[in-house]
Order: structure tokens, then sequence, then C-alpha cells
């Protein structure tokens, strides 16, 4: 998959060599996640209370928690 994305994502000239194509992948992932992360800053958890996002939270089993399914938030996709 990748050496085909490789060649595909730059029709008519040599195509990404593998360790460009990752690190330009891993440099756009990171930016996209400062993104996420500032658009969370400033909202905070509906069931504590505490600015998001949060690693850990002893109420962490209730659903309005938002540690039991934020992390979807800031899944790989």
């Amino acid at each position: 998959m990748v050496e085909e994305t490789c060649v595909i994502r730059r029709p008519g000239r040599e195509p990404y060599d593998f360790n460009e194509y990752v690190s330009m992948l891993i440099r756009k992932d990171h930016a996209e996640l400062k993104e996420r992360l500032t658009e969370l800053n400033g909202k905070k958890c509906q069931r504590c209370g505490e600015q998001l996002p949060i690693g850990k939270c002893c109420l962490d089993t209730e659903a309005a928690c938002w540690v039991k399914l934020g992390w979807h938030d800031l899944k790989l996709m």
C-alpha cells in the first residue's frame, strides 16, 4: 500500500521514498493532533469539569466522563 501511495501522490515525478513519505505522514499527523488539541482546549468534561483532554479521572466509568469515550476525539484515524 505504501509503495502504491508513494507513486500516486507524485504523478509524473519520481515517487516518494518510504522514509520521506513516512516522515511527511508523521508531520501531518502531528499538525492535525495539535489542531484537535487546540479545539479541545477551552472545553471541559461534562462530569468533573476538568480541562480537556483528561488522561485519568476517578469518574471514568461514568458515561458523562470524557475519559470514558473521549479518547475517540484523539485516536488515529
